[in-house]
C-alpha cells in the first residue's frame, strides 16, 4: 500500500472546512449575536432581539431540515456534490459579507442575510457523511492470521455505504476509559472515553505504508 493522494484535494477541503468551522465560531457564536443585539436591534428590549435572533436560526434550521434529504439525494445521485458545495460555499461567503452593509437597526436585513448564510454553511455539509480515519499503525491479515505491519494507515468511506458493509463483529468488545478530553467550551478537562468490537468491512478503501 502506498500514500497516494491529491494534494490540492486534501488542501482545498482542509481549507473549506476551516471556513465553515470559523463561520461557526467567529459568526454564529461570536460576533453576530453580539452586533444583532446591540446594533442591528439597537432601541428594542432585550427579549425582543433574543427572540428576533431565535427565530433566525429556526428558520436557517428549519430550511437545512426540508432540503438536507433532497440535497443529499440529487447529489448523489446526479454526482453534484461539488457543485452544490461551492454554491452553498458561494451563498455562505457572500451573505456573511452583506452583512458590512447593513445600517443601524435594520434587523430584519441581518436577520434575512443571517438565515441564507447559516443556509450556506448547512447546506455545503451535505457531503458530511464522507469520513477519513487515521491510525499510527495496523496490520495485514493473510489466511486469517495477523501478517506484517503497516503504518500510517488512513481508511476512508461513505458512513451509510461502510454500516451497510459491515458483515462481521466480533465479541471481544472493549471500552477503553480516560485516553483524552474534550477542550470545548471551556470543559477541558472533561474525560472522554472510546472502544468497541472488532469489526469486518467489506469495499472499504485503505491506505498505507
Amino acid at each position: 500500500m502506498s500514500r497516494d493522494y491529491d494534494t490540492r484535494t486534501v488542501v482545498s477541503w482542509a481549507m473549506y472546512d476551516w471556513g465553515n468551522s470559523a463561520y461557526a465560531t467567529s459568526v454564529m457564536a461570536g460576533f453576530f449575536p453580539v452586533f444583532f443585539k446591540q446594533y442591528w436591534n439597537a432601541g428594542q428590549s432585550v427579549n425582543e432581539s433574543t427572540f428576533h435572533l431565535g427565530v433566525a436560526n429556526a428558520i436557517a434550521s428549519m430550511v437545512i431540515v426540508v432540503l438536507a434529504p433532497l440535497l443529499g439525494a440529487i447529489a448523489d445521485k446526479g454526482s453534484a456534490r461539488k457543485k452544490f458545495l461551492v454554491f452553498f460555499a458561494a451563498m455562505g461567503v457572500v451573505m456573511t459579507g452583506g452583512l458590512f452593509f447593513v445600517a443601524q437597526g435594520q434587523w430584519i436585513a441581518a436577520m434575512m442575510l443571517y438565515i441564507f448564510a447559516t443556509v450556506g454553511f448547512m447546506g455545503g455539509q451535505t457531503s458530511y457523511e464522507n469520513f477519513v480515519f487515521t491510525a499510527d499503525y495496523g496490520y495485514m491479515i493473510r489466511d486469517g492470521k495477523l501478517a506484517e505491519m503497516v503504518r500510517d494507515v488512513q481508511m476512508m468511506g461513505n458512513v451509510f455505504q461502510t454500516l451497510k458493509d459491515i458483515d462481521m463483529i466480533g465479541d471481544d468488545f472493549e471500552m477503553f476509559e480516560n485516553l483524552g478530553g474534550c477542550g470545548k467550551g471551556g470543559q477541558s478537562p472533561l474525560p472522554v472515553s472510546d472502544g468497541g468490537p472488532h469489526i469486518r468491512i467489506q469495499n472499504v478503501i485503505i491506505g498505507g505504508e
